[in-house]
């Protein structure tokens, strides 16, 4: 059995529309999934649990997604669209959570690509974590 890449889907939410980000995050991981990778994406996991009740910022979810991100290969972090108000960069350079994952991913080794949901295409961005 061919082993399967496996992905960590990230995605800014608490910054733009969770509906959105959730739609988005889904939209990308069934097109990977249909690639042939394996795929975690934290919003998909937990998007239907914050419709339930639950709550939580970055530090209630941080430890569950950094261990994710310790089972992955990559990870590949949605460039989501632009607003009248916000272009999608600026929304991954705002997004605590985002910063964090690209991070510890960078720190563990780990391929970090970036994925422009506009052109449905890869694209290099200079960096976007701070080195501080």
């Amino acid at each position: 059995m061919k082993k399967l890449n496996k992905i960590y889907l990230a995605i800014p939410y608490s910054k733009m529309d969770g509906e959105l980000s959730f739609n988005l995050a889904n939209e990308v991981m069934i097109s990977l999934l249909n690639a042939g990778h394996n795929v975690f994406s934290p919003i998909t996991h937990t998007h239907p649990l914050v419709r339930l009740g639950v709550r939580g910022d970055w530090k209630f979810w941080k430890q569950v997604d950094l261990e994710f991100i310790d089972w992955t290969d990559e990870m590949v972090v949605i460039i989501p669209p632009d607003t009248d108000k916000i272009t999608g960069i600026e929304l991954l350079e705002t997004s605590v959570g985002v910063q964090a994952e690209i991070k510890y991913c960078k720190e563990q080794g780990k391929d970090v690509k970036y994925f422009d949901y506009n052109t449905k295409i890869f694209i290099k961005i200079p960096e976007l974590v701070s080195e501080e």
